[in-house]
């Protein structure tokens, strides 16, 4: 189809797109009744369905060929791989729960919170601090999922306000994933559409990061100074244990795996040019490799506490005390609490509820009975049982007492918080943006943001597109803005309209003003990717998970209160940090 024009198939294309995203961002479950016997099957449409529903869609009505999908999966070698993209998630997801399950995280982020001590002011900075520098050398998820539920539990435990905290920790993480190539994964869609590696970003984006945090600190004192305690009680006296490194070995094997990789991902572009998926993978093997040794021979030496009591408690926190990566620990959404098995993982998109006789959880009970009281004695029964029935999969008996689970309890409990719903989701939004594409879609905003540059200027482009992809993460979240974007900037009608406004006869010049026009774009589009998480909780995977993990807790954040307090900082923040992006183009000479 050509790439000016607009089709049936455009329109069709793009009415998909749309309820694909909806459907995303407030997924439904449809009852098919069964003519025979009392059960109700229930199909769910969300992150794991909508995507693919809609690229069979599409194909169904002619809209999109075979060839659309294939480059939906396999992309090209000198832009986006979408399966390096999922590989590398993938990756890094594994290493970092499998530092999770040693308890490292929780322990880090309890012992930060406990040198806060009494003064609330000091916790709220000690807070912020740590939600940043875990979020540098993570992601922004395992801050969500592990940072969050301490400072429920601590603030709920000593009667204390606890709003300026979550806030000011979510509004940290989000900024902090911007310093590295692997703090979101928006990110990597986004240097791997430009071939940027790990170095090059990292020497573009620290200091907008920097800057952007010292902002974010300074305005959400002052948003958030009413709602921060002057003093607060002590923490209850069994915090300590409950927080605790329950596998020293397992958490200091895995730090070290992490950094080196870290290393890796910054040394070894210098030196060759080595896909970031293949640097990451071989880490995450080593990590598998640590698991499967510490469960098969390690822990078969030790008597009577096995990992798969470790594994056991993690389950029985559940959104309580879990925490991991993107989609590890549960998927995000509204949905009723018949319809919690719907987002648990592995993903299975259909499951029964019988009339006569529904069981939502294990009780404690048949824990206890299973693998003995040492560790429910740790936890308060109330405790327990609301974790338990957050949670029901982690817990159910084919699940602890499968042949798999009880030879490599660890591999098995870390193979199932896996973002398995987000191979799917990713690869189907990736498809869905090559039919934007192929319809014609992708051409016209290539156009729109080239004419932003204003005559061939970075100054208007690069504010552009932060302010516009900032804002639409709140409309279509930040991952498949992403990809969508990403294609605008590196489709052919960019480069041409580009260097039209530009005009000039020095062929070479206009090429590299072009060039740099689309590396402004891509920055900003990093920028707003990342920023738009902290407007509203659609605006990214993190942010669904935030708001879906506080109404677990009862923790009441209204996506209105969330706004008011959010739009006084946000756009500050961006502005500053899309100023710092400018500076350092000005410092590179490049024509702003």
């Amino acid at each position: 189809m050509a790439s000016d024009s607009l089709s049936v198939f455009s329109w069709v294309t793009l009415v998909c797109f749309v309820v694909v995203i909806v459907l995303c961002i407030r997924p439904i479950s449809l009852p098919l009744r069964v003519p025979v016997g009392k059960k109700t099957w229930h199909v769910a449409l969300d992150l794991a369905t909508a995507p693919v529903l809609g690229v069979l869609f599409l194909l169904a009505t002619n809209s999109i060929g075979g060839q659309v999908v294939a480059d939906g999966f396999l992309g090209s070698p000198d832009s986006i791989q979408p399966f390096s993209v999922v590989i590398l998630v993938f990756a890094l997801a594994y290493i970092c729960i499998s530092i999770d399950v040693t308890g490292f995280f929780e322990f880090v982020a309890f012992q930060v919170a406990l040198r806060g001590g009494t003064n609330g002011k000091r916790l709220f900075l000690y807070l912020f601090l740590l939600s940043t520098v875990m979020t540098i050398f993570t992601s922004n998820d395992v801050v969500v999922l592990t940072v969050t539920p301490i400072v429920c539990y601590l603030t709920e435990e000593t009667k204390t306000k606890r709003t300026a905290y979550l806030l000011s920790t979510f509004i940290a993480c989000n900024i902090a994933s911007m310093a590295l190539y692997i703090g979101n994964p928006t990110n990597i869609v986004v240097a791997q559409a430009y071939e940027i590696n790990f170095i090059q970003y990292s020497a573009w984006m620290l200091l907008p990061t920097a800057v952007s945090l010292i902002i974010a600190y300074i305005m959400c004192w002052f948003v958030l100074l009413p709602d921060i305690p002057t003093e607060l009680p002590s923490p209850p006296p069994n915090a300590a244990q409950r927080y605790r490194i329950r596998r020293k070995w397992g958490a200091a094997i895995g730090c070290t795996v992490l950094l080196v990789c870290l290393i890796a991902l910054m040394v070894v572009p210098i030196f060759a040019h080595v896909p970031v998926w293949e640097l990451t993978l071989p880490f995450a093997v080593v990590m598998i490799v640590k698991d499967v040794i510490l469960d098969v021979w390690v822990d078969r030496q030790s008597k009577g506490q096995t990992i798969e009591g470790a594994a056991l408690e993690m389950a029985q926190r559940g959104p309580n005390g879990s925490s991991g990566q993107g989609l590890i620990a549960y998927i995000p959404g509204d949905q009723s609490r018949e319809d919690v098995q719907i987002f648990e993982v592995p993903p299975s998109n259909f499951h029964t509820t019988n009339h006569t006789s529904h069981t939502e959880h294990a009780p404690a009970e048949s824990i206890q009975d299973r693998r003995g009281a040492p560790i429910l004695e740790e936890f308060p029964p109330d405790e327990c049982r609301r974790s338990v029935a957050s949670k029901p999969s982690s817990l159910s008996s084919e699940d602890s007492d499968s042949p798999s689970s009880r030879i490599l309890p660890t591999v098995m409990m870390i193979t199932r918080r896996l973002p398995w719903k987000l191979v799917p989701f990713s690869f189907g939004m990736f498809m869905l943006c090559e039919a934007l594409s192929a319809n014609g879609w992708v051409a016209l905003l290539a156009k729109v943001m080239a004419r932003t540059s204003v005559g061939g200027h970075m100054l208007p482009i690069v504010f552009f597109t932060g302010v516009i992809t900032t804002l639409a993460c709140n409309i279509m979240n930040n991952l498949p803005m992403a990809i969508l974007f990403a294609r605008v900037f590196e489709h052919p009608e960019f480069e041409a309209t580009a260097q039209s406004v530009i005009g000039g006869g020095d062929v070479a010049a206009t090429a590299t003003t072009v060039d740099a026009l689309r590396r402004g774009g891509m920055f900003a589009l990093i920028v707003g990717s990342n920023l738009g998480a902290n407007l509203t909780f659609i605006g990214s995977l993190a942010g669904l998970m935030w708001a879906d993990l506080l109404r677990k807790r009862d923790v009441v954040i209204s996506q209105t209160n969330f706004l008011k307090k959010c739009v006084l900082i946000t756009p500050v923040v961006l502005v500053g940090t899309l100023a710092v992006l400018i500076a350092e183009f000005v410092v590179q000479r490049y024509y702003v």
